[in-house]
């Protein structure tokens, strides 16, 4: 039996911790100055957090560094029976597809999804489903094809985002320049890229996984 299935680590205390109180990796690092992609690799257990980190991120998580090391008999319980009836479902995670409404994707945990669709385990927990409704991102992603977003991967240059902008949603690929001017950019060279500054705009997931059907049965 693998560890984890006995004996919690500190992150597996630390993601229950963290969607105990409802936020998300990039919330988390705000609070905590602690990196998201470090957070990322405590919770997937790549690394451990030094003794300083730790009692950073349970400050933030209104906890102590010692349960966060340690833990308590009920909350491992707890964890333990998550984790097997995660595993219940198979070795693919399960996203739930959501329609392009800001509400349901701003609150993805309460939103009523369309469906669930089994992925490869590329994303984290918290991530969802799109699917896209038009040709501004083609050719790289025809319309009718899904596209796996997660809320907790970092946007970069170059990355392909879900962004609220003008109270509203959409695809675009999100791209600095040397100067530092910020684009959402259409893939469709028909479409013109649209200039943004910080405060414009919000990006709600970076696009993690495409999957395209050849044929599907309606």
């Amino acid at each position: 039996m693998d560890d984890y299935k006995t004996t919690p680590s500190i992150g597996n205390r630390l993601k229950y911790k963290r969607k105990e109180i409802g936020i998300n990796q990039g919330q988390l690092s705000s609070v905590s100055g602690v990196s998201q992609r470090q957070i990322s690799a405590y919770e997937r257990e790549k690394s451990e957090p030094r003794a300083d980190t730790l009692e950073r991120l349970a400050v933030a998580l209104g906890t102590t560094a010692e349960w966060l090391e340690f833990g308590d008999e009920q909350a491992d319980i707890d964890m333990l029976t998550q984790e097997y009836m995660k595993d219940s479902f198979g070795p693919s995670l399960h996203v739930p597809i959501l329609k392009w409404d800001i509400q349901s994707i701003r609150r993805v945990k309460f939103s009523i999804p369309q469906d669930y669709i089994p992925v490869p385990d590329v994303a984290t927990d918290e991530s969802f489903a799109l699917v896209v409704p038009g040709n501004g991102m083609a050719p790289d992603y025809p319309e009718g094809s899904v596209i796996i977003v997660d809320p907790n991967a970092p946007a970069q240059s170059g990355s392909d985002v879900v962004v609220e902008i003008a109270g509203g949603v959409t695809f675009k690929r999100y791209s600095v320049e040397p100067g530092g001017n910020q684009f959402l950019v259409p893939v469709n060279p028909q479409f013109p890229a649209i200039p943004v500054k910080d405060e414009e705009f919000r990006v709600l997931g970076v696009v993690v996984l495409q999957l395209i059907y050849r044929h599907r049965n309606e």
